[in-house]
């Protein structure tokens, strides 16, 4: 059976609408075979977009302290895109905000280009690519609903590039089913975030955050079943 992150799919494209609103805004996206929750705008990234919009609009978070102090480079990417449905939505809540949305299947990065030019973003973009597009530059935050069914081995893989790519206090931001491995997968982002495999980075003289932001990964929404973990990039001066 053909998987959504095949890089070619082969099953006979068959688009359709997607309709869905998010705070007072009304979405018509395409979609198609062989591309992640073709249907419908699947409760997963519904509660991870909802928790993110939630945090980023909150003066607590740390990410509206790097974005102040970088105002150009308000950077993000959507990892494994689909046909858009965060990129997209991030894109479009807040001002300014650059989105690089990014995924192995040909056809879901066809349909969120299509999807993004109709929504008419002008700092969003989206690229074919197995994993963090090489020569990127270090994003704020990356924000994921990783392909479970590919397997631990590429989930582990996927993370571990975002957890590199990222600027010294970004955040990856993922949302898991708790019976398909939220817990476990929490633990393990534990220990590279916070227990020596990924190392610290340290500020350099031409990087302007005002924070000093401590490594930490901590569960902060659950919902029909899923859990949104967020896991932050210590560094050090």
């Amino acid at each position: 059976m053909e998987q959504y992150f095949s890089s070619d799919p082969s099953s006979e494209s068959h688009q359709l609408e997607v309709k869905f609103s998010f705070g007072e805004r009304e979405y018509t996206l395409r979609s198609d075979r062989g591309v992640f929750a073709k249907r419908r705008l699947d409760k997963g990234s519904e509660l991870l977009l909802q928790t993110i919009i939630a945090t980023w609009s909150s003066d607590r978070t740390a990410l509206r302290g790097i974005w102040a102090a970088q105002r150009r480079h308000r950077f993000i990417i959507d990892l494994g895109c689909g046909y858009g449905p965060l990129g997209i939505v991030l894109a479009d809540h807040f001002d300014k905000l650059r989105v690089l949305m990014c995924d192995i299947n040909s056809r879901a990065v066809d349909l969120a280009d299509g999807n993004m030019r109709r929504v008419g973003l002008r700092y969003c973009s989206v690229v074919q690519s197995d994993g963090i597009p090489s020569e990127t530059p270090a994003p704020a935050a990356v924000v994921t609903n990783p392909p479970i069914r590919a397997g631990k081995e590429t989930v582990h893989r996927l993370l571990s590039e975002a957890a590199w790519a990222l600027q010294p206090g970004g955040e990856l931001w993922l949302v898991v089913r708790r019976k398909q491995g939220a817990d476990s997968l929490k633990k393990w982002l534990v220990e590279l975030f916070m227990r020596g495999e990924l190392p610290a980075q340290t500020l350099r003289d031409n990087e302007l955050s005002p924070l000093l932001v401590p490594a930490r990964v901590d569960t902060v929404a659950r919902g029909g079943g899923f859990h949104v973990i967020r896991a932050v990039r210590g560094h050090n001066l």
